[in-house]
């Protein structure tokens, strides 16, 4: 990482229906850092303000805090009628982001003496949150595209829904994984005075470790830039951070998160309320499967919406293209049978 000034901060959701086993992965982890000794890295699980993410970074600059109920903690970052002190909280974390490989200035005041600026040396937050899909596309809107927000956040989807029942046993944490953490966390950069890196001191000279690449490395990092222009090019702003997190975590882990977010705004997320309508009604043709949607069975699942409107977005979807139509003639009186797929 040495010729990209890259940190090694991540921002991360897992996003699993419920009694997936989301608490779990928060739980453990947190295990395992007290046992290594790690708890002073741990911050709390909630914010109020932009402020609070600047000073517990200001107390301890390396620092991850674990978010449950992720989605309905950013629905009410990102509400309309969101308070200034919420809404500060999504600035705060893109800027502490951006700021990782330098000197994060904090805001001025006009009491100086009771509000003093906080400056932060190279700031390292992390966090892991958990939501389920239902909870977080509320939270989710284009802005947060062009933002930056969601180019900076790993959206997790689970490999399996709902894995095979395991009976839980009590056992402490493995201690080589532990001791692993430690070892990790107490590496000291050659040639650094005694008080680089230390945590405690919020203004310490900072010294990261330096990861050497091999030639082969550069060469494969060359194709990830390259995909990310071409998407860049084609004005698909969720991708402008692809390179930098594929340098701190794996490239077909990053791809495969990168892709269900944008698969996630394209089915899930509208602009307004007209968009909204099209992608339930798309949507809903989708889960019926290769068996398709029956008139009747449209008519059930939409029965919050008028049959002019439902009937002027299936034809609006039918001349986009995004589904197809068969009609089935009926041998006796009645009308014909109309069921609609949607193209895969």
């Amino acid at each position: 990482m040495a010729h990209l000034n890259t940190r090694c901060n991540i921002f991360s959701i897992a996003v699993a229906k419920a009694g997936a086993g989301k608490d779990h992965s928060r739980q453990r982890i947190k295990e395992l850092m007290n046992a290594a000794g790690l708890h002073p890295l741990i911050c709390g699980d909630r914010f109020s303000s932009g402020v609070a993410i600047l000073r517990t970074l200001h107390d301890f600059p390396s620092r991850i805090s674990h978010l449950d109920e992720m989605g309905l903690y950013l629905q009410s970052l990102t509400a309309r009628n969101a308070a200034s002190h919420q809404r500060d909280i999504i600035k705060t974390l893109l800027e502490v982001y951006s700021s990782s490989a330098g000197m994060y200035h904090g805001q001025e005041y006009a009491d100086a003496v009771n509000r003093v600026r906080l400056d932060i040396n190279q700031p390292n937050f992390n966090f892991f949150g958990t939501t389920t899909p239902r909870t977080l596309i509320p939270a989710l809107n284009f802005d947060m595209v062009d933002n930056g927000t969601l180019s900076r956040i790993m959206l997790i989807p689970p490999f399996e829904e709902y894995p095979e029942t395991q009976i839980p046993q009590l056992s402490p944490p493995p201690e080589d994984v532990v001791k692993d953490m430690m070892d990790s966390y107490n590496v000291v950069a050659p040639n650094v005075g005694n008080l680089s890196n230390q945590p405690m001191l919020p203004n310490s000279p900072v010294v990261p470790m330096i990861v050497h690449w091999e030639d082969t490395a550069f060469e494969e990092y060359k194709l990830v830039r390259e995909w990310q222009l071409k998407k860049c090019r084609a004005d698909e702003a969720l991708w402008v951070r692809y390179s930098e997190i594929t340098v701190k975590i794996a490239n077909d882990l990053v791809r495969w998160s990168f892709n269900y977010t944008a698969d996630l705004l394209c089915r899930e997320v509208a602009e307004n309320e007209i968009e909204a309508s099209h992608k339930k009604v798309l949507n809903f043709i989708r889960k019926q499967g290769d068996l398709g949607a029956s008139s009747t069975q449209l008519a059930k699942g939409m029965q919050g919406m008028k049959a002019r409107d439902r009937n002027e977005i299936l034809q609006t979807l039918l001349e986009s293209g995004d589904i197809m139509e068969e009609v089935i003639k009926r041998d006796g009186p009645g009308r014909d049978r109309r069921i609609y797929r949607a193209r895969k």
